[in-house]
């Protein structure tokens, strides 16, 4: 009779670990699939066994078609008639709604990488939203996110902002970012994420849910671009997401962050601030908190480049130095400070070779320090004079 319990409770135990591994499966899809997805977003190429792990679980038909592609693709050269049949294969492939969602992007990935087009790094985004909303790890939900952003090939940063230019994709970028959002709640650093090796959005010492937020007001601001704030409520999410970012980053300040990353959050809590600035409306009742709150950064951030300054080695290190201490020190109400930095800049020596130019435009951005503080008043003329250094 012990025997007997013994032997249904192993059947038991068999039976639930076999019913596990089948709901895994019917929650994953094509597991194999997956894997090369997760690998693609990873690393940004295809691995080895791409065309064989794409294989498993389709018909015959599809198989047939994907051998063909291997094959294609081995002697496809860069350009031509090969390459052109190489990519309409894919967006075939990638076009049929009852393939599993994983392939349909791994598809379109490598269309992509053939040729890029609007249209298709619009499609892409879409799918890779979707997919977030099927996997439950963190990671996994910002790889595929962040390689959604990254073919959509929008630069949301300065100096290479280009929003203006491609408001169409504004939505897919909104739907991507809010993925980030939510999947970067517990994230502290970088160091949780599994970022690719290309292109990353992320900067290495941000705190990584607070410049999704950053970039979420930029995002946002492409639909007041558009003309789609007649509610006001764009408004409100834009204003709401620098909160949020100024907010992580305070709140960074007051745990453990590198000498780097509080350098950094010092930095981002002055750039937020002055983005809010553009808001008077919904800025007016914070304004007088926040104004103190980034005189507070800045002048952190000055003695920062105070001190780098003075370990600096050559004119042209030295010289940046001093024009970003002197720019933090405008921004903490201390112009005494911040003029002593600017003339440093303008009595830095003449410099040959191409760091002469980088140290003629920081001497012009000095002086527009010093008509900023002294007569604000010629400051539009000083700046329409020198527009080949403020539109570089």
């Amino acid at each position: 009779m012990k025997m007997q319990k013994n032997q249904l409770n192993t059947l038991m135990l068999g039976l639930a670990a076999l019913l596990f591994s089948c709901a895994n499966l019917g929650a994953s899809g094509s597991s194999a699939c997956d894997d090369e997805l997760r690998y693609y977003t990873a690393y940004g190429f295809a691995s080895e066994h791409f065309f064989d792990r794409l294989q498993e679980g389709k018909d015959e038909a599809t198989k047939a078609t994907l051998m063909e592609l291997a094959q294609q693709k081995a002697r496809a050269p860069q350009w031509g008639k090969e390459k052109a049949k190489l990519r309409t294969t894919y967006l075939g492939l990638a076009a049929q709604e009852d393939s599993d969602l994983s392939s349909r992007i791994l598809y379109l990935c490598e269309a992509l990488k053939t040729v890029w087009t609007c249209n298709e790094a619009l499609a892409l985004a879409d799918l890779c939203h979707k997919r977030t909303q099927q996997v439950q790890d963190p990671r996994e939900k910002v790889s595929v996110a962040h390689y959604g952003l990254f073919r959509l090939n929008v630069e949301l940063s300065e100096p290479g902002y280009d929003l203006h230019q491609k408001l169409v994709a504004v939505p897919h970028l909104i739907s991507l970012l809010e993925d980030l959002k939510e999947a970067t709640k517990s994230m502290k650093s970088t160091s949780d994420m599994a970022l690719p090796p290309f292109g990353t959005f992320f900067h290495e010492d941000c705190i990584p849910q607070a410049q999704v937020c950053a970039q979420l007001a930029v995002a946002y601001g492409g639909k007041i671009l558009a003309g789609e704030d007649a509610e006001g409520s764009v408004s409100h999410s834009i204003y709401n997401n620098r909160l949020e970012a100024i907010d992580l980053y305070k709140q960074g300040l007051d745990g453990t962050p590198t000498p780097a990353q509080r350098k950094y959050y010092h930095a981002q809590i002055v750039n937020l601030v002055q983005g809010l600035e553009r808001m008077p409306a919904l800025f007016a009742a914070d304004r007088d908190e926040y104004h103190a709150l980034q005189k507070e950064n800045a002048l952190a951030l000055a003695r920062i480049y105070k001190v780098e300054g003075n370990k600096a080695q050559g004119d042209v290190l030295r010289a940046y130095l001093a024009y970003k201490a002197a720019l933090a020190y405008t921004y903490a109400g201390k112009d005494v400070q911040a003029l002593k930095y600017a003339a440093s800049v303008l009595a830095t020596p003449r410099v040959a070779s191409e760091n002469g130019l980088f140290v003629d435009r920081l001497k012009v951005r000095a002086q527009e320090i010093e008509v900023q503080l002294s007569a604000p008043e010629k400051l539009f003329a000083f700046q329409c004079d020198h527009l080949s250094v403020f539109w570089h």
